[in-house]
């Protein structure tokens, strides 16, 4: 429905049934997608969404996001809980495990398999600008530091530092 109405340049509004809070919520997602303005009016039972065409309407639709919301409403089915929903929004396509950044095991160093700044980074640059060079140190407490900063991914919910 969405799609026809993006090409229908004659409408600039579209007004969907009444429908319950979870279906809304995945309606104002999509809508989110295709880059139109979404609402809800009305009260109670009779609250219905609204989306309306803005001037980045249907320039660049996020596909895969809009891929991934269908999936999940087919999967947690028709009539699922939003935590049904949100599991199965969370998840990875096709493996069903939770969806995460491209290093997600707890203790690894964050961007330990980047490679080095080249001599056109900016940042490289103005270190130079500044008097630095290649293996001098940075900062002037605790005597400067060589190595960069590290940042380990956390999964667990105990606090930094808690040990298990």
């Amino acid at each position: 429905m969405i799609r026809v109405f993006l090409r229908d340049l004659g409408k600039t509004t579209m007004t969907l049934p009444a429908m319950d809070k979870e279906s809304r919520r995945r309606v104002h997602l999509l809508a989110d997608c295709f880059k139109l303005k979404s609402d809800s009016k009305g009260n109670g039972t009779n609250r219905f969404p609204i989306l309306t065409k803005t001037t980045r309407s249907g320039i660049s639709i996020e596909e895969a996001k809009v891929e991934r919301i269908l999936r999940a409403c087919k999967e947690a089915g028709p009539n699922s809980t939003i935590a049904e929903f949100n599991r199965a929004y969370s998840r990875k396509k096709n493996d069903g495990q939770f969806k995460g950044s491209m290093c997600d095991v707890e203790g690894e160093i964050v961007g330990a398999k980047a490679a080095k700044i080249g001599e056109s980074n900016i940042g490289y640059k103005m270190l130079q600008m500044m008097g630095w060079s290649e293996g001098d140190k940075i900062g002037l407490s605790a005597g400067g530091i060589i190595d960069p900063l590290t940042a380990r991914i956390k999964r667990t919910k105990l606090g930094l530092g808690a040990a298990l």
